[in-house]
């Protein structure tokens, strides 16, 4: 049905939901100790020419034996190199040239996350949205939206997801995150710039990776 990209990243057998931060930055729902010019839009979502969407409402036909993973389509990029000391079992980050962005990939089982089982998809994006920008949903705001990834494959075809993005005193943050509750499974994306316009380098990531889903053909 889909062409799958050919690198792929494990799903690990244990959760990994690490809380992120960052020095000079707040996390979403904190008191920043100065007065920040603050931001808070999303990113463009990638536009294939012709757009199948996988909705949140689509997770609840997938299996916990489905397949799921991130495509790292960063691992060939010249403008992106991997950062071992930011990458453990379930998580792996990229750097970009400059060094003034990291990206930072998770995937993980949603079984060890309480109350997530009970939530739809896009309740349980929320809450991995939330958790990598090191809090929760209760501590963040309203303010999330809905975003897409690529899905399977760069153009044609889409997943959606949740999205926040910040900008608090030209350190921006971006984070996006899908959960498939009925296939146990979650990722979350992580971007963080100090400098560079969040909304482009988040754009640049999201146009060049993937979730994999094993369909049913």
């Amino acid at each position: 049905m889909f062409q799958r990209l050919l690198r792929r990243i494990a799903i690990p057998a244990i959760a990994v939901l690490a809380a992120a931060s960052f020095a000079g930055c707040s996390p979403a729902g904190s008191t920043p100790t100065s007065t920040p010019v603050t931001t808070a839009r999303p990113a463009p979502s990638p536009s294939p020419d012709e757009v199948t969407t996988f909705t949140f409402a689509d997770g609840a036909t997938l299996t916990e034996d489905t397949s799921i993973g991130w495509g790292d389509g960063l691992g060939g990029d010249a403008g992106w190199k991997k950062d071992p000391s930011k990458s453990t079992l379930g998580r792996f980050a990229y750097d970009n040239a400059a060094d003034t962005c990291t990206a930072t990939f998770q995937l993980f089982r949603l079984d060890r996350t309480e109350g997530i089982s009970d939530m739809d998809d896009r309740q349980a994006s929320d809450v991995l949205m939330w958790q990598a920008l090191g809090t929760t949903a209760a501590e963040g705001s309203d303010r999330g939206f809905d975003g897409r990834f690529l899905l399977n494959q760069l153009g044609g075809s889409l997943v959606e997801g949740r999205q926040f993005s910040v900008t608090i005193n030209d350190v921006g943050l971006f984070s996006a995150a899908r959960a498939f509750v009925a296939a146990n499974r979650g990722l979350s994306l992580l971007v963080s710039c100090e400098g560079p316009d969040i909304g482009e380098v988040a754009h640049e990531v999201l146009s060049k990776t993937a979730i994999l889903i094993d369909l049913p053909s």
